[in-house]
């Protein structure tokens, strides 16, 4: 899995996202960075897209991606050279690409230690802005962060929902329960150090289905909270719980 770096991704924990919204610069140049899922346009080749309406595209997504990627990038825009209205021409100086993770619709048992299983010091959810989780091809941008593990360490996640269960109310929120768990794949050769991992988790499905019937009850969200395994201690497992988090549904049709 890859690893946050300090410079750049640290950064963006709420709203500095997308080259379009969140740029600082001079008049006519301005720099920024982004997360993004890359695909193919006919006109422009690869782009990187997020799911509330921005396109970069850069001759650096042509020769470093071939799309489906899920990426962070830094970059800058020269807004006089713009040449269409359908999306921005970039200068990319780094692309970060991460793992995609599967959401599955049953949950492992809460109260048994699984193989392998490490604690979860704490996660970070990437935002669009104050109020709602960013989102690239309905993925969530999420790092869990493990204290003193060898910075090369190899892990796997395992991301989940009970498709079955209600949502748990909480004062007048619909909120939908998930659960992270961490399993460690191989041990690093690298100083421990608290390590944060970056990865794109799947909510395609997740988000199809309840925004639909979210919509029908007259909510203008989807909420979630993460439940993740703080603590492993003589095969017990100590739960802590997020606050809860906002998924947008649109007004009007769109890729959201």
């Amino acid at each position: 899995m890859k690893k946050i770096k300090t410079l750049g991704v640290t950064a963006l924990v709420v709203g500095v996202i997308s080259l379009t919204s969140c740029l600082d610069g001079g008049e006519n140049t301005t720099t920024g960075a982004g997360f993004g899922y890359a695909s193919f346009d006919m006109k422009a080749g690869i782009v990187v897209k997020d799911d509330f309406g921005s396109v970069i595209a850069a001759s650096a997504f042509d020769s470093q991606l071939t799309g489906g990627e899920y990426v962070y990038y830094l970059g800058s825009v020269d807004w006089e050279a713009q040449t269409t209205a359908d999306y921005i021409e970039a200068t990319i100086s780094q692309i970060e690409k991460y793992p995609e993770i599967p959401t599955f619709v049953s949950i492992v048992d809460t109260t048994t230690v699984v193989a392998d299983e490490m604690a979860v010091e704490g996660v970070t959810v990437y935002m669009y802005d104050a109020n709602y989780v960013f989102t690239a091809n309905k993925h969530m941008f999420m790092s869990a962060t493990h204290k003193n593990v060898p910075s090369d360490i190899k892990t796997d996640y395992y991301f989940s929902y009970d498709y079955n269960a209600e949502p748990t109310i909480l004062g007048d929120t619909r909120v939908y329960d998930f659960y992270l768990r961490a399993v460690k794949v191989s041990d690093g050769t690298k100083v421990s150090t608290d390590t944060s991992i970056l990865c794109a988790y799947d909510l395609i499905d997740f988000l199809n289905e309840k925004r639909s019937v979210e919509k029908s009850l007259g909510n203008t969200s989807v909420n979630i909270r993460i439940h993740y395994v703080k603590e492993v201690n003589d095969n017990v497992l100590n739960w802590e719980t997020t606050k809860t988090y906002s998924f947008v549904i649109p007004t009007e049709a769109s890729n959201y």
